[in-house]
Order: C-alpha cells, then structure tokens, then sequence
C-alpha cells in the first residue's frame, strides 16, 4: 500500500488537485488537536469517565489525521499509540504491545509469502497462461472475465496494489499489441475489470485485504470468538461470485464497450509465456508454499468437521493459529533452496523485508488499540456508543448482539433472586449457540417456547413453572416487559 507526502504526489496531481489537498490537509492538521481540545474541555457524556472523555479525543484527533492525511496514516497510527500513553489511558507496555498482535504476526507471514511469489514472477505466469487457455477463444467479453476473475483470485492472496500492478501491467503490454479500437470503450472496461476485480477479491479471505484481518482481530478480543479461515471463505466466496456477475452486467450494458465485429488475439500472451520458458525452481517452491499456507489455515476448521471431539482435532484447533502457520512457512521460504551450489534460496531478508507492509501494521495496531479502549466498559464509552445507537434504531432491536430487551415474559423461564437469569452476554457468546430471532416479539415467544419444550422433559417444566416468580405461580399477564432475558442459562447450549 503506497503512503506517500503531498510532495510526492505532486508530479502526478493538477494544479486544481494540488490547490485543493494543500487546503484539505491544512483543515485536517488544525482540525484534529481542536477537538481533542474540545473532547477534554467537554463535560462528561451520560455513563462516561474523564478518562473516556480523552479517549474519545484520542479517537477523533486519529480519525480525523487518517481521513485529511496532514500527515501520512501511519504516522497517525503510531502517534495514536503514543496518546494513549500520555494521557494515562494504557500504560506503555499494553499501548505497544498491540504491534505483536497475533494479527500482525499473521500478516508478516502472508506479506513474506505473498512477496516470494511476486519476485519469482508466478502471478505473470499465470495470468498470460489464462490469457492464453482455450476459455477465450478470441472473445473481448471473455478476455474481459479473464482479467476481472485473475485480478479476484490473486487479490483473495495478494495485495491488493501488487495484484493490481502486475495484471496492469500486462493489459498496458496488451493493448498496444491489439491496438483496441478508440470508439469502442474496451479498454476503459477492460482498466475498470481490474480496479473492480482486486476490490472484490479482497474480501474472499481474511488475508485479502488488511481490514478483513482487523474484523477478525476485533472479533477474537471483544467477543471471545476465532473466526476460521473456512468459514470466512464459505461466507465471503457466494457473496464475491454475485459481486462478479453484477460487476460483468455493469461493464456489459452500462459502460457498453463495442466488442463486436473483432477477435482478441492469443499470440501477444502465448509470446510471453514462450519468453518465461519452463516453470522456475522458485516458482514451484512459491506455488507450493502458497498452497501449503492455505491448506494448513483451514486444516482446524476441517479437523473440527470430520471429528469435533478427536484430540487431534482439538490439538489442530488450540495450537495452529493463523500467526503460527504464516511463520511456519514463510520460515521454509527461506531455508529451501533453489541453487544448492550458490547457497541461493527463496527468499533473502532483504528481499522479504521490502514485501513487508510496515505502514499497514501500524495503522492495524492503532486500529485495535483504539478498539478496545472504547469497548471498555469501565472508560464508558462502548455503553455510551450502544445506548445512542439503539436510541436510533426499532425495537426490538438492540445492538448488544445477543441481548433482548422488552421481551415478554416466557413461562418455564428460571428465576433466581427475583431476577431473569443469564442474558446473553452482549457479543460473547460461542459461534455454535443458536442466535435467538429479533424479527418478532411473537415469534421470539414462539421459538423459546420450542426450544424449552424440546429440552426439558414435562416434570422439569411443571418445576420451573410452579417456582416463585413465575407467570404460572401468580397469575401474571404474559405481556409484562422485562429488561432482558438470558438464553443460555434456562436452555441447554445448543
């Protein structure tokens, strides 16, 4: 990812261009300290400490910086960490502590691996080589798919700007060997495929793009939740095939290149594949490290399918962490070697250490830093946050994740103490629970009344309905509100 000074862009940018990030970054320089200033100075929202009031000038003052840029991101990252400190809301040791999140590890690991396979120049390889199949066949809507499909694919792995770069590469080279016809708009489609391609490739694995790891970083700190490698591509894969289909519909009918009448020609990239030669060492060992790091990042999920209780399974789940498998084979990078003789492997140091995106894993450690100093319910600002947005928003909709509010009373629920028991905790339940349904208060009643008729034999509901405190037991109208009910300790975990 570029990070680059107003200087440096420059060269590139209009006078208009210049004139106005000249202004946009002095609005953010002068705007960022003035409402950290006016967070301090500030009374105390509703359930927020002094110290959440700084916190949330840290926040602002951060925002800000990333979104005007007065300064490159992750110069605000870091600065953002160092606040933190200074204003007495974590200690040094904690505030810093977030650039060895296992987050961080397992981006270093993917960086170096995505970096080999760059240098060894298999992402060309393969993209003539689709450029090339039988699939074309001189069609420009195909060659189009092509390059939008290969752009996706190497971006699920990749990064997003080296993905970027390569396939842009190869189009320039492209279209001065077919000299597309200027009336016809294709290779304006054809750029677009690529921009729009990375994009959506980006979210098919949590290594894609750094955001989908920042999600998942979050999900384990707050909500006690590892998200698996399998899982996430089950999900994001459907979601990035639809993408795909409406982004072909867009450029077919909307932007409407004129791509009938000639044929796409296959000698410009048979050419090229013919200039590569055979595959290299150094290709086979990347390609192999590429598919051994995706293998190994779903083997828990898929031990955990075949057999939950196995110890395997269980020792796969504990032990081979994301981190701990991006290492393992970025490590091998550079202990393989592809010329013995020389004592040439894979990678150097010095090679890896470029392919390492080191203002990404700043701005990722300020993000989770900042993170999860405002979901601390001590600083209140997480409460303050939750208790504005359902203010906004219907009932019975409540952003606590799990937790109901305003739900009827349910007969056969315990009681203890007088009060409802066990409310979901807000966000920290395990994935495998059954999430109660908030499209309905009737249906919810519904549902909870299956679930506990499902689980409880008659004699277990007859106690439970007879205990003190229950609709039963004093004749309450079932439609008494409640503050919130718990799930998981009236109902078998599921």
């Amino acid at each position: 990812m570029s990070w680059k000074d107003l200087s440096e862009l420059a060269p590139s940018l209009s006078e208009a261009e210049i004139r106005f990030e000249k202004k946009r970054r002095l609005v953010g320089l002068i705007l960022g300290p003035a409402l950290f200033l006016v967070a301090l100075a500030w009374p105390p929202l509703s359930d927020v400490t002094p110290l959440g009031m700084r916190t949330l000038g840290i926040f602002l003052w951060a925002v800000v910086w990333w979104v005007l840029e007065p300064v490159p991101i992750p110069v605000t990252s870091f600065f953002s960490l160092a606040l933190l400190v200074l204003c007495g809301i974590l200690p040094v040791e904690r505030a810093f502590i977030y650039w060895a999140n296992w987050v961080n590890i397992f981006l270093i690991g993917a960086f170096i691996i995505a970096h080999a396979i760059s240098v060894h120049g298999l992402p060309r390889r393969i993209a003539f080589g689709m450029m090339a199949s039988r699939f074309l066949q001189g069609s420009p809507a195909r060659l189009l798919m092509v390059f939008a499909i290969g752009t996706a694919l190497f971006s699920s792995v990749l990064s997003n700007v080296a993905t970027t770069v390569i396939f842009l590469s190869i189009a320039m080279g492209l279209s001065e060997a077919l000299d597309f016809p200027r009336e016809s708009r294709y290779g304006e489609a054809l750029f677009i495929s690529i921009a729009w391609g990375a994009g959506i490739g980006g979210i098919i694995s949590p290594v894609g793009s750094p955001p989908n790891a920042i999600v998942v970083g979050m999900m384990r700190e707050q909500l006690d939740y590892r998200m698996g490698f399998l899982p996430w591509v089950e999900v994001f894969l459907p979601v990035a095939l639809v993408a795909m289909g409406a982004m072909y519909l867009v450029m077919r009918y909307v932007l409407r290149p004129q791509i009938a009448g000639w044929k796409v020609s296959t000698a410009f990239a048979e050419e090229e594949l013919q200039k590569l030669g055979p595959l290299r060492p150094g290709e086979k060992i990347t390609a192999g490290a590429l598919a051994a790091a995706i293998f190994f990042w779903m083997l828990p999920d898929l031990a955990r399918l075949a057999a939950p209780e196995h110890p395997a399974a269980v020792w796969l789940y504990a032990r081979l962490d994301w981190s701990v498998t991006a290492i393992v084979v970025a490590t091998s990078l550079f202990l393989i070697p592809v010329n013995w003789k020389k004592r040439q492997f894979v990678l150097t140091w010095g090679e890896a250490a470029k392919g390492v995106d080191w203002g990404t894993l700043s701005l990722i450690a300020s993000a989770l830093a900042l993170g999860n100093v405002i979901a601390d319910r001590d600083l209140g600002l997480g409460r303050f946050f939750e208790q504005s947005l359902s203010s906004q928003l219907p009932r019975p909709f409540d952003p606590g994740f799990y937790r109901l509010h305003h739900l009827p009373d349910q007969p056969g629920l315990e009681q203890r103490g007088g009060q409802h028991v066990g409310r979901a905790s807000a966000g920290r339940g395990p994935s495998h629970r059954r999430q109660p349904d908030c499209s309905g208060i009737h249906h919810r009643r519904r549902q909870l009344d299956g679930l506990l008729a499902a689980h409880l034999n008659p004699a277990e509901r007859h106690r439970i309905r007879q205990r003190p405190g229950s609709q039963q037991h004093h004749g309450q109208r079932r439609n008494r509100p409640i503050a919130a009910l718990r799930l998981d300790s009236a109902v078998p975990r599921l």
